[in-house]
């Protein structure tokens, strides 16, 4: 216990040295400092993981004080930032550059979604629909389990959100989500603007967070050709698509309306009927976006 006294005493005298001379030579002494090897946050410096260099991390170095042989213990419980083999005055060094430093504690994550667009649906169904999936990257304070808030964020001229299939609860890292029928013309962008899901992922530990957004877009049914209206256009590409397996540019997601994996007469009838004017609504302002 004298000994680690003695070593704390040594430090913080040395420290303030550092300090004050901003690592700089004064008085005719030359502090070296060091380089922390890898990308380690606050130059690895934050020594018992707590997301901060303070005196518990002194602490740290002040046992380990001119020890030896470090390679072979842990790097000396880390103190040994500059990887030496030795805790010595490159080690303070680099430890005085990150006093106080705190390290991000955001929780980095990427969402994904399967696809940028989706039909209406059919009255009913639900088989126009996207999922999105959640991946976190990088948590700082390494939280062993999250909550995932899931929301959307709807264009201004849409007032009836997609609605759930599967997940998008606070357990859940997905959320598998329909547009709404083509008979609820609130649940789509007339004017063509993007629809944003968005996740927060929070660490159920630490309480730390991260967030992330991704836009899609929903489309008119029947609407083949995305120009804003349903005609003899659209049904001629189904029924081409129908009949010879393909249609140009245009491709099965394109053509299956009813989302039951094949191009067929079903689908040439939905686009007749809404053509028609018998079911749905059949022309809005813009196109949809992402297609």
């Amino acid at each position: 216990m004298v000994g680690f006294k003695a070593n704390t005493s040594i430090l913080l005298l040395m420290t303030s040295l550092v300090l004050g001379m901003k690592c700089r030579i004064a008085a005719g002494i030359t502090f070296y400092v060091g380089n922390a090897k890898g990308d380690e946050k606050c130059g690895g410096a934050d020594l018992d993981k707590s997301s901060e260099v303070s005196f518990t991390d002194f602490a740290i170095l002040a046992r380990y004080w001119l020890e030896s042989n470090c390679s072979i213990s842990n790097d000396c419980g880390g103190a040994d930032l500059v990887r030496s083999n030795t805790v010595n005055i490159a080690d303070l060094s680099l430890f005085a550059q990150n006093w106080l430093c705190e390290p991000s504690k955001t929780i980095n994550v990427d969402l994904n979604i399967d696809n940028l667009w989706m039909y209406q649906n059919m009255p009913t169904l639900s088989g126009s629909n996207l999922t999105a999936n959640v991946t976190i990257t990088d948590d700082p304070l390494i939280n062993s389990s999250y909550r995932y808030d899931w929301d959307f964020v709807l264009p201004p001229d849409v007032s009836i959100r997609p609605y759930t299939v599967s997940g998008g609860q606070s357990g859940d890292s997905f959320w598998n989500f329909a547009a709404n029928g083509c008979n609820q013309p609130e649940g789509i962008s007339d004017s063509g603007q993007v629809f944003r899901v968005i996740v927060t992922v929070t660490g159920n530990e630490r309480g730390n967070a991260g967030s992330a957004e991704q836009e899609f877009g929903i489309a008119l049914l029947g609407d083949v050709n995305n120009d804003g209206i349903v005609d003899v256009a659209d049904r001629s590409i189904i029924n081409a698509f129908w009949q010879a397996g393909s249609a140009g540019k245009f491709t099965l997601r394109d053509c299956d309306l009813n989302c039951d994996g094949i191009v067929d007469v079903a689908d040439r009838s939905i686009a007749n009927a809404i053509w028609r004017g018998t079911l749905c609504r059949n022309e809005t302002s813009s196109p949809c976006p992402f297609r």
